[in-house]
């Protein structure tokens, strides 16, 4: 299959998520800079942590 056409159906596919509250993932807490924390911007269906939303593998093969 033509690598476009897997790209395509797993976007499709993916199951949609929001951004965690609250959206600022601070890696201060566990010892780490604050050049490592994270702010999730956007929509449930496309969003700066998990893009187009996570591979749903069963929906993708036509479960």
């Amino acid at each position: 299959m033509d690598p476009a056409a897997v790209r395509e159906i797993l976007r499709e596919t993916a199951t949609d998520t929001e951004c965690p509250t609250p959206p600022l993932v601070d890696y201060t807490l566990v010892g780490r800079p604050a050049s490592w924390n994270a702010f999730c911007e956007g929509t449930a269906e496309y969003n700066g942590f998990y893009g187009d939303g996570i591979v749903n593998a069963l929906a993708a093969v036509g479960g």
